[in-house]
């Protein structure tokens, strides 16, 4: 913050207060669900433009319920026991917490799960402005008494910054559902990174494969990317749960994230995808972190174009289709693809290139010099 003029940060600080107000107002009002009131409307369009002023000058909000209670970014304001829920987690936000770039601009007022014995009801302590909201639930839940803003009103892109949505319904656990809702998320992220990469060979690639990515569900990707993908958890601005009895499942969740993913980033990702490679009218690139996860963990060359003209058009492989295998030898990288191409094209032999399609379908083709055309069959 040190480039930042104190003026400048004594003004943001104000309108940190401008912006709790409004949030209030919206909650206690439940402005967000009124719909066709202008009143609602126009507290709803004053936040949005007071949220996209804040991220234009890297002003944002930072994820506090369901992590560890952190005394450097957390002031604890109250205690709550809450079953199921581990000891020192933060349970609910009093107050929201900020960053100013990537450093500590206000700590988040919260309360906390202090993990008293079972079966004693749900009591919070709250050491001040002891009456923000009325406690219509237990504390923790977030139900629509407390829900944010950005489920109505997701943040408007900047030119440093994309936002994207994801949700998750009745999930066992909050976790499962933060994984789950992170899933959701998967194709508008593919969506916003062809656009981001458009002047890049594999920009279009992402468009296409948004598509097939929705057919994704369940949880088990975005668990696969947070492990090749440290970054995703910062990623995440902030979490929405809500609690809810099912007479078949018994207690399940609602869940919503928020990810605020700087440009810089997935400019960063684009490299990971390493230098285009070339073998007659193929061009490929490597398969990058995102897509392994995807694909729990395949190698290969990510096919960015096939040339219209020749009889690469007649191949059966097509932009957008993952290389894996070529011959009898697996494909980590696109290098490798390139080289064993080449090889074995020379030695004039009948040999099988495997394939993934739309991320899921398995493809095999035939190739070689003897070979009139390229035949292609599917497993």
């Amino acid at each position: 913050m040190s480039n930042v003029h104190p003026d400048v940060l004594k003004l943001l600080k104000a309108l940190l207060g401008i912006m709790d107000n409004l949030e209030r107002a919206l909650t206690l009002g439940e402005l967000e669900s009124r719909r066709n009131d202008p009143v609602a409307e126009g507290v709803r369009s004053i936040h949005r433009q007071l949220t996209d002023l804040l991220y234009q000058h890297g002003v944002r909000g930072y994820i506090s319920v369901g992590t560890p209670f952190d005394p450097d970014r957390h002031e604890a304001v109250g205690q709550v026991q809450i079953e199921g829920m581990e000891v020192n987690q933060v349970a609910e936000e009093f107050r929201r917490g900020y960053l100013i770039g990537d450093n500590l601009f206000r700590v988040a007022q919260v309360i906390v799960n202090t993990g008293v014995p079972a079966g004693r009801a749900a009591q919070a302590q709250v050491l001040s402005e002891p009456t923000l909201r009325p406690r219509t639930v237990p504390l923790a839940t977030r139900s629509a008494t407390n829900r944010p803003s950005w489920l109505l009103n997701a943040p408007l892109d900047t030119e440093a910054t994309i936002y994207l949505v994801g949700r998750s319904s009745n999930a066992a656990s909050v976790e499962e559902g933060k994984d789950e809702a992170g899933t959701s998320v998967l194709p508008e992220l593919f969506r916003k990174l062809g656009e981001v990469w458009s002047r890049h060979p594999v920009g279009p690639v992402y468009t296409l494969l948004a598509h097939p990515i929705a057919k994704k569900s369940g949880g088990e990707v975005w668990k696969r990317l947070k492990q090749a993908m440290p970054q995703l958890e910062r990623w995440i601005e902030d979490l929405f749960w809500q609690q809810i009895e099912s007479d078949i499942s018994g207690k399940v969740y609602d869940v919503a994230i928020l990810l605020g993913i700087k440009r810089s980033e997935l400019e960063g990702l684009l490299q990971q995808h390493g230098m285009e490679e070339r073998y007659g009218r193929f061009s490929f690139v490597d398969v990058g972190p995102l897509l392994r996860a995807v694909l729990e963990g395949s190698g290969g060359a990510l096919v960015c174009d096939v040339h219209s003209s020749g009889s690469a058009s007649r191949s059966g492989i097509d932009p957008g289709d993952i290389i894996t295998r070529v011959g009898n030898r697996t494909m980590d990288s696109a290098a490798m693809v390139r080289q064993t191409l080449t090889r074995l094209g020379r030695s004039r032999r009948v040999f099988e290139v495997e394939f993934i399609r739309s991320l899921e379908i398995l493809g095999v083709v035939r190739m070689g010099a003897p070979v009139t055309g390229w035949g292609r069959t599917f497993a």
